[in-house]
């Protein structure tokens, strides 16, 4: 079978041969990732220790990477013998603090989280645990006093702790002097015996004073004078 060849309007090239949609797709996905790469560079997002030194002028202690599952089900006994990642982070992090104390004169130490279930008081007890057994009398505070964990971790009671040190501190009145120091100090409600809300853990040197039940707002018992 025979047909009769039709002249073509214009001169044939490589663009009719080229497939314009897998290109234009490929062309898309790179603008987009190169887009992305620009943002995420211009973010100001903190993923690393060096760019967290870049914003702030305060000195790192170190970085724990997350785990899972989560620190606590290292035991706190462990936490010196064990080969973990995480368990390493947390003895540099200890040297680290001990350095900086040592230069600084500083013996109190103090552990917040940015949000709620951060994992500070993992830390804290961690720590805490490093220091005692490198033979260092510590005494671990659990100041949350919305969600207190601290007393669970050491298999202690949360009966009486900060929060009632702090109500029972509320009917201590000192008297000031008009040159501005104290004359004479009065307390209403008897005296406050702090060492009798600190209790001794199952490892040695380590002692923990548990956060309690507060009755009262636990912001305003925090922010007393």
């Amino acid at each position: 079978v025979t047909q009769a060849a039709t002249v073509p309007p214009k001169p044939s090239s490589l663009l009719g041969q080229i497939p314009f949609a897998p290109l234009t797709f490929a062309v898309v996905l790179a603008l987009g990732l190169v887009t992305l790469f620009l943002i995420e560079g211009n973010a100001g997002r903190i993923d690393k220790v060096f760019a967290l030194q870049q914003k702030v002028s305060l000195p790192v202690l170190g970085s724990l990477s997350w785990v899972s599952p989560g620190p606590r089900t290292i035991p706190l006994r462990a936490i010196c013998e064990s080969k973990l990642p995480y368990a390493e982070e947390c003895r540099v992090m200890m040297a680290d603090v001990l350095f900086r104390a040592e230069e600084a004169k500083a013996r109190v130490l103090a552990i917040t989280g940015s949000r709620v279930r951060a994992g500070s008081s993992s830390i804290a007890a961690e720590l805490a645990v490093l220091l005692a057994q490198s033979k260092r009398r510590v005494l671990l505070i659990a100041a949350n006093l919305y969600e207190p964990s601290l007393h669970e971790r050491l298999e202690l009671p949360n009966e009486a702790g900060l929060a009632r040190m702090l109500e029972e501190a509320r009917n201590i009145k000192i008297g000031v002097t008009p040159g501005g120091g104290p004359s004479s100090v009065e307390v209403i409600g008897g005296s406050l015996p702090v060492d009798s809300f600190i209790m001794p853990t199952a490892m040695q040197n380590l002692y923990l004073l548990p956060a309690g039940h507060p009755n009262l707002n636990p912001s305003s018992l925090l922010s007393m004078p």
